[in-house]
């Protein structure tokens, strides 16, 4: 008859889970890992699947709570201040300060949108890329676009609505020249779904999920 096998306790030292804790924005291959508490941007190349040098923003003492990376810089907002850097994380330029905290930023061509919606506000501004300039602003009583994701094909940006019940997946459209259209939410089934907070626009801009795990067509919500 075997003996049987004996196993001695031991710990395994785990990966660090700080990561958890970061707001990740993936660019041209490439990923940025935005960290509140650290102007320290660490980088990572999806392709070679490799870290890459990190970048430090530019007179920042804490990292932004939001930001957004294109080819045309860095975006990043602490709390009711967005500012644009170079990719390189220099060349800080200040560009609003708004009423409330920037929540989400998103890009289209030379447009960038700044969502500082709360409570039951939906509230957004518009900034022309090229010259740094506000372009327009828009805001909506009731619902709020809060999570927002955006499908530049479609001139919409997404969100749900915050602190209203019954809840709805919410929107806001803008023309080419960066002015707002309507603002609004009560979609096809309103108050019929679990609440949610945040919202993914699929690549191919066809359809809109939120974190409650509803899929929603772009073109009518359904």
């Amino acid at each position: 008859m075997k003996k049987p096998l004996s196993y001695k306790p031991a710990f395994e030292k785990l990966e660090d889970r700080r990561v958890l804790a970061t707001s990740i924005v993936e660019f041209n291959d490439v990923g940025y890992f935005f960290d509140s508490s650290s102007p320290v941007v660490a980088r990572y190349d999806i392709v070679q699947a490799t870290w890459l040098a990190p970048i430090t923003l530019q007179n920042a003492t804490t990292g932004p709570q939001t930001a957004h990376v294109d080819a045309n810089g860095i975006y990043a907002a602490f709390g009711q201040t967005a500012y644009r850097y170079n990719n390189s994380g220099t060349s800080r330029t200040h560009l609003i300060n708004l009423p409330s905290s920037i929540s989400a930023i998103h890009s289209d061509g030379n447009l960038l949108f700044l969502n500082y919606s709360i409570d039951l506000y939906a509230r957004f501004v518009s900034i022309n890329k090229n010259n740094n300039t506000l372009i327009d602003s828009v805001e909506n009583y009731v619902f709020a676009v809060s999570g927002s994701s955006i499908a530049p094909n479609r001139n919409t940006i997404y969100g749900r609505s915050l602190g209203v019940s019954p809840s709805d997946i919410t929107y806001v459209t803008y023309a080419d020249n960066g002015r707002f259209g309507v603002a609004r939410g009560d979609g096809p089934y309103h108050g019929d779904y679990p609440d949610a907070t945040r919202t993914w626009v699929f690549p191919d801009e066809t359809k809109v999920v939120d974190n409650s795990g509803i899929v929603y067509a772009t073109s009518d919500l359904t």
